[in-house]
C-alpha cells in the first residue's frame, strides 16, 4: 500500500513538472514556477524522497531556461 501511494505521488509530481516546463517555455523564459507539494505525515521518508526529486527537477528547469524564478509552497 505504501509503495502504491509513493508511485501515485511520483506520477502526480511528474505531471506537475511537465506542466511547469510548458508554462516556462510559453512565458518566454520569465515564468514564476509555483509548486504545490502535500506532505503526508505518515510517510515522512517517502515525502523527503519526493521533495528531493522535485528540487532536482526545478534545478534542471532553471538550467534549461535563462530567467525563471522558483517559489515553493509547502502545504502541510
Amino acid at each position: 500500500m505504501k509503495i502504491l501511494l509513493f508511485q501515485m505521488k511520483f506520477w502526480i509530481l511528474k505531471i506537475w513538472m511537465k506542466f511547469f516546463l510548458v508554462l516556462s517555455q510559453a512565458a518566454n523564459n520569465q515564468a514564476i514556477i509555483i509548486m504545490l507539494f502535500c506532505k503526508i505525515s505518515s510517510l515522512p521518508l517517502l515525502t523527503d524522497k519526493l521533495l528531493t526529486e522535485m528540487e532536482r527537477n526545478v534545478l534542471s528547469l532553471t538550467n534549461q531556461t535563462t530567467r525563471i524564478q522558483t517559489k515553493m509552497i509547502f502545504i502541510q
